[in-house]
Order: C-alpha cells, then structure tokens, then sequence
C-alpha cells in the first residue's frame, strides 16, 4: 500500500493564520521558520472586532471601539 500523503513535492511556503475571535480578531504569518503577528492600522497585534457609523463615516477596529460610550445606537 501507498502513502495517503506524500511531502516529497510539496514545497514549504509561507503560511498565514488569522484567528476570528467574538470579541477580537489577530493575523499571523511563518515563513522561514519565523512567526510574526501582522500589526493592524493603529499599530496593535490584536483588532476589535466592531463597526460603527456615524453621519459622515464607518468606522471599524479601535477607531469603531474609541466611539462606543458616545455611539451606541449605530455599534455592531
């Protein structure tokens, strides 16, 4: 009997993660052996996962997150 799964031809590559979380969310990548966590817009290795509007814009991640006590009625 053969092998279910040969690795012989597969070649390594980088490999991404991202973890969906209900409260935050977080991205990663391994290449060369190496992880490192991607930082988001603010510079944060973790994201708030809400959306807000207000009458001019969207807003998402901690700008969304910076607007929920003043806000409430348009946060998802």
């Amino acid at each position: 009997m053969g092998a279910c799964v040969s690795h012989e031809s597969i070649s390594a590559g980088p490999a991404i993660g991202i973890d969906f979380r209900t409260t935050f969310s977080c991205a990663g990548v391994t290449q060369d052996n190496k992880d490192e966590i991607i930082a988001n817009g603010q510079s944060r290795c973790i994201t708030p996962n809400l959306v807000t509007f207000t009458d001019k814009e969207l807003l998402n991640d901690d700008l969304a997150k910076n607007q929920a006590a003043m806000n409430q009625t348009n946060m998802e």
